[in-house]
């Protein structure tokens, strides 16, 4: 399968996902996001695509994010944990 293709169907499962999804590089800066994520986060995909945590979060939960981030990159696992983020319109989420 084309390269082309497999970035589309990838692109096609993240957007059947009912579910917020993201994928960040380790320099903590979104390379993918599916729609329900940038409504969420009340932003366009042009904008979050090439961001970093605190270029849109306010710095202590950026703080959060990051350390969160670097702990999956180091241990190639999964975390699960509930954290509160500030969306584009000020209201507060817990996820």
């Amino acid at each position: 399968m084309a390269a082309e293709s497999m970035s589309e169907m990838l692109n096609d499962i993240l957007e059947a996902l009912p579910n917020p999804v993201f994928v960040k590089d380790e320099r903590h800066k979104f390379v993918l996001l599916n729609d329900s994520c940038c409504r969420l986060i009340g932003k366009e995909r042009e904008f979050l695509l090439g961001k970093c945590d605190y270029d849109i979060f306010p710095e202590e939960q950026a703080d959060v994010f990051c350390k969160k981030d670097d702990e999956v990159f180091t241990s190639g696992g999964v975390n699960e944990n509930e954290e509160y983020f500030t969306d584009s319109a000020g209201r507060d989420h817990v996820i």
